[in-house]
This record gives structure tokens, C-alpha cells and sequence, in this order.
């Protein structure tokens, strides 16, 4: 786990700069599959192997004593989400709410989905919002664990988070449907789910009342957020598949593929907005981040870059040097 401070890296100041860390310093953890949660100055994170980590967001120093284990064979693919209490992660088919003071257990018994959990966390108000490999979206009381209602069903898994925009959850699944759902009811909101060729995987984006969501064929679709329509001519075309979420930084929808190319469209028409895409070193499976006009991507090169949001233009990369384990 890296923290890494902008200016620093623009200005290749030797690592670690001011403000900059890495955990554990001798060692690794187990891999890490989904975003770092930050929250009032703490990262909580996952590993595959069942450990959830408080870290000081500054000093990368520990906040609990320990990793909270939840079974070695727990295996925690997505992020954590937290509020002022609790911190809820999924682990393999359960999810499990701990103490954020303490990572002690604060329901009875974690919840059970019927398959493993792979889909990141959406907490509003009181509910926990999130799909399964069993092809259901489920609703959970955050304070008990009980369902809130009967699962959505899908005809394939649903492996990303949904997308919570104005009481309406937005989520792909592998059986190639796209679906928007009340939730407050779990009742679909469309006349019928948009049809793709070929699963989604990737977390949707919404933007000025379109939703973005991109397939394993490489396609892009903007859908009306009432009716699923499609909001351009054509969807676009990358030359590879899409893992990674779509992202809108400074007005520019930007997508990464797994062929390492990342794009820059134009939220409205679906055309380029960068003169040409930015090619990294690797793969990029991880969801891409932004603040401050800057688009960051980790690739499965081990390295970082940061883009200009607006042009695509590189201002900076940083090579990650993963410890011996």
C-alpha cells in the first residue's frame, strides 16, 4: 500500500517524499483487489487472504493493533465501505460489520449470500447495497444485517458495485443485461434491463443524467437514466475489453481497457476528446481516480501515471517497487 504525494512525484523528488509511505516496508501484503477506502483520516483495506487494515492516512502507521482477520480463506475482493461507526467489508459469500474503534463484530452473525461477493459495497443511510456471483443484487439493514428486500435477480453474476444515483441502483451483470432498480423496493425501474453482446464487469458512471457503463467487448454505452435509452448514435468502440469503471474528471469521461490504452471522450457524443489515447505499460483492471483536473491510473505494470484530465497529456509516472514478501 503507497502513498504518494502529487507534487512530489511531478517534481521526482526520491521516494519516500514529504507526506509519502509505504505498508508494510519489509514485506507485502496478500494482493489487494479494489480501492483503498478513506475516511476522516483513516485507509481501511482488504486483502485476499482475509485481513482488514486501519491505517493512518498520514503516517501509514497502523490505527488497530492488528489486522482484524476474518478466516484466512475469506477472501475480500472488494474495498470496504465505512461510516461513523462501522466498517463493512464482503468476504468470499459474507459480509461482516466491525467496530471502527475496536474491528470488533457489531451484528449477531454476518450476512450469507448465496455465492462469493466480488462486487464493492454501497452504503446510503441505513442500507448496504451490493450484487454476487449468485446473480442477485441484495439490500441489507447496515445496523442488523437483514435483508431489506428480496434479491434483485439477474440471469448472470454481478461481479461491480452498483451505482446509486437518486434512489435508483444502476448494475451490469454477466448475463449481458444492464439494470436500473428501486432502492427503496428492489423493483426494476425500466421497461426492461439494456441488452449488450457481452457481460459488464466495470462499475457504471453517471453524468448529467446519462449512466456510463462499459462492456467486456470494449463497447461504452450512455443510457438515459429514466428509460435505459441510448444516448448516443453509437456506442464507443475501444480495441479492448473493460474491467475498469468509467470516470468523469473535469468534464471529460475517461475510459481505461485492459489492452492499456486509456481514452478521453466527450460525455455527450461519445467522440474523442484527446487527440489520440494514452498508451501505459500494462493492463489497467483497477478503477481509475481524479482530483484536481488530474486522471490517475495504476496499470499491471506496477506503475502509476497521472494525466491531465482535459488533453491526456502525461504528467507524470512512478514505478511501484513491491517488496520481497
Amino acid at each position: 500500500m503507497y502513498a504518494l504525494n502529487p507534487a512530489a512525484r511531478r517534481d521526482r523528488v526520491p521516494f519516500p517524499g514529504p507526506g509519502e509511505w509505504v505498508f508494510p516496508t519489509e514485506a507485502r501484503l496478500n494482493f489487494l483487489y479494489d480501492t483503498p477506502v478513506l475516511d476522516s483520516g483513516t485507509l481501511y483495506i482488504g486483502t485476499f487472504d482475509g485481513l482488514v487494515y486501519a491505517l493512518d492516512a498520514t503516517t501509514g502507521q497502523k490505527r488497530w493493533p492488528e489486522a482484524k482477520s476474518l478466516n484466512s480463506k475469506a477472501q475480500i475482493v472488494a474495498a470496504p465501505v465505512v461510516d461513523k461507526e462501522a466498517v463493512f467489508v464482503a468476504a468470499d459469500s459474507r459480509v461482516f460489520a466491525l467496530d471502527r474503534s475496536s474491528s470488533k463484530p457489531r451484528w449477531q452473525k454476518p450476512f450469507e449470500a448465496e455465492g462469493k461477493i466480488w462486487s464493492g459495497l454501497v452504503l446510503a443511510q441505513d442500507t448496504l447495497y451490493f450484487g454476487a456471483m449468485d446473480h442477485n443484487v441484495y439490500a441489507i439493514d447496515r445496523a442488523t444485517g437483514q435483508p431489506r428486500w428480496s434479491p434483485f435477480t439477474t440471469g448472470g453474476a454481478v461481479a461491480a458495485a452498483p451505482l446509486l444515483v437518486n434512489g435508483i441502483l444502476y448494475v451490469g451483470s454477466f448475463d449481458n443485461n444492464f439494470y436500473a432498480i428501486d432502492a427503496a423496493t428492489g423493483q426494476p425501474r425500466w421497461a426492461q434491463p439494456f441488452p449488450a453482446g457481452a457481460w459488464f464487469w466495470a462499475r457504471a458512471a453517471e453524468y448529467q443524467g446519462r449512466v456510463y457503463a462499459a462492456s467486456l467487448d470494449g463497447k461504452v454505452f450512455a443510457l438515459d437514466v429514466k428509460t435505459g435509452s441510448p444516448a448516443w448514435q453509437q456506442p464507443f468502440q475501444a480495441t479492448s475489453e473493460i474491467r475498469a469503471s468509467p470516470l468523469i474528471a473535469d468534464g471529460t469521461l475517461v475510459i481505461a481497457s485492459i489492452g492499456g490504452q486509456v481514452y478521453g471522450l466527450e460525455p455527450d457524443t461519445g467522440r474523442n476528446r484527446w487527440t489520440a489515447p494514452f498508451a501505459v505499460g500494462g493492463a489497467v483492471i483497477s478503477d481509475p481516480g481524479t482530483a484536481g483536473g488530474v486522471v490517475y491510473v495504476r496499470a499491471q505494470d506496477n506503475t502509476v501515471y497521472a494525466l491531465e484530465a482535459a488533453t491526456g497529456r502525461s504528467l507524470w509516472s512512478f514505478l511501484l517497487r513491491v517488496p520481497k514478501k
